[in-house]
């Protein structure tokens, strides 16, 4: 499988069809059963790698709300962070266009609107299907707009302390939008407004720079830094710090951060592994938990 990862193989990489493939959705969720990309883990170099290709798109998906209802509260608050964070990277992307924005605004929507019922109660089947609508369009949305600097970091700090995808979505997601608001403000300040973290009637400027507080606020109601300590491997921070120039070259491999509508420096990228750490992994400062 390696050899056909985009930094081998480039897009496209996969020469021929596979075999036919239905795909049966059971998390709400990454929207892979509908796009061209898949994410695998390669355990020997502590990587994640993508295979971005038509020729990996399923011919059939089948949505079934009723399949997500088993689900354990820790993937569903995962894969419904995971969802929100391709809506709002590719609302912000810099390939994003007005047919991608539809999706990721009513994706954005429904899991805003969603989520925490899915989480706090399984068996609500209206929200298991809004969340299963809302992943479905958030990844209509980032497979033509393409996702961002979040799933650049995700990756690489998901494979080094074996974090679910989602869970190093979350845990950056906050970070990544503070960092890029100014440069969309109007974009952002939408998000901002979705998430009911700023009113209508303030100047974009002023609501884009509240779009991270209504992400933290949404992490906090479904306990997301409290699955830490069951999910995942947090070293010290002298550890961690070793880590961090690895991951950040990791992050510029992928490709994902030309997609950000602010591109970060080299150390601009490397304060933002150091942040997420201080504010969101410390087990004693842990403040969304």
């Amino acid at each position: 499988m390696r050899q056909y990862g985009v930094d081998e193989a480039g897009y496209e990489g996969v020469p021929e069809p596979i075999p036919p493939l239905i795909a049966v959705n059971t998390t709400a969720g990454t929207g892979s059963e509908t796009t061209r990309t898949a994410v695998l883990t390669d355990e020997s170099t502590s990587t994640k790698f993508i295979i971005v290709s038509q020729n990996i798109v399923p011919d059939v998906a089948i949505e079934d709300p009723e399949l997500t209802v088993s689900l354990p509260k820790s993937h569903t608050a995962f894969t419904g962070i995971d969802a929100l964070t391709h809506a709002i990277e590719a609302f912000g992307s810099v390939k994003s266009y007005s047919v991608t924005d539809e999706f990721a605004r009513d994706a954005m929507r429904r899991i805003t609107d969603s989520l925490v019922p899915a989480w706090a109660n399984g068996e609500d089947i209206e929200a298991r299907t809004e969340m299963m609508i809302g992943q479905f369009k958030a990844g209509k949305a980032f497979g033509n707009s393409s996702v961002a600097l979040v799933h650049g970091m995700a990756r690489p700090l998901g494979a080094q302390l074996h974090l679910p995808h989602g869970l190093a979505n979350g845990l950056i997601l906050p970070y990544v939008v503070e960092f890029s608001q100014m440069t969309k403000p109007a974009k952002y300040a939408e998000v901002a407004r979705i998430l009911d973290a700023a009113d209508a009637h303030e100047p974009d400027r002023v609501a884009a720079r509240k779009a991270a507080d209504g992400i933290e606020a949404l992490c906090e109601d479904i306990s997301l830094t409290d699955y830490l300590d069951d999910f995942g491997e947090v070293p010290s921070r002298e550890e961690y710090l070793e880590l961090v120039p690895e991951m950040t070259q990791d992050a510029f491999d992928s490709g994902s951060p030309d997609n950000n509508p602010r591109k970060p420096t080299h150390d601009e990228l490397e304060a933002l592994f150091v942040r997420v750490y201080d504010d969101a992994l410390a087990p004693d400062s842990r403040r969304r938990s």
